[in-house]
């Protein structure tokens, strides 16, 4: 699993959500969007979940939003977007739901860990 966020906090909050699903899943933190981007490109097998917030610097939401559609690579991978005050309509009409399911931040641990327990049965 990939997690990008620039919020060290946020990172721990998801690594111990997942954690506490599966012990044996691998968690990989990304605090730069650039850099995560390219460890996407870079790294094999890719992983099973994205988590990203959706408001960091450098790529914007809707950067992301449209990576996530177009991209043949990024598509085939189930996405988790969170982040405060994003525009719903700005999800609205993605292929195969992505970003899969946005989650408000702060991030509520019962909804996060509900979606990851979704994901993890269907991948």
């Amino acid at each position: 699993m990939f997690i990008i966020d620039d919020n060290t906090d946020d990172r721990e909050i998801i690594q111990k959500a997942v954690a506490d699903i599966d012990s044996r899943a691998k968690c990989y933190g990304y605090s730069n969007s650039l850099t995560a981007l390219r460890r996407l490109y870079e790294v094999t097998p890719k992983p099973s979940i994205i988590f990203v917030d959706l408001r960091m610097p450098l790529i914007g939401h809707r950067n992301w939003l449209q990576l996530f559609q177009s991209d043949p690579l990024l598509k085939s991978i189930p996405v988790i977007g969170c982040g405060g005050n994003l525009p719903g309509s700005d999800l609205n009409g993605n292929p195969r739901g992505h970003a899969y399911e946005l989650i408000p931040k702060p991030l509520p641990a019962i909804i996060l860990k509900e979606t990851l327990m979704d994901l993890w049965r269907t991948n």
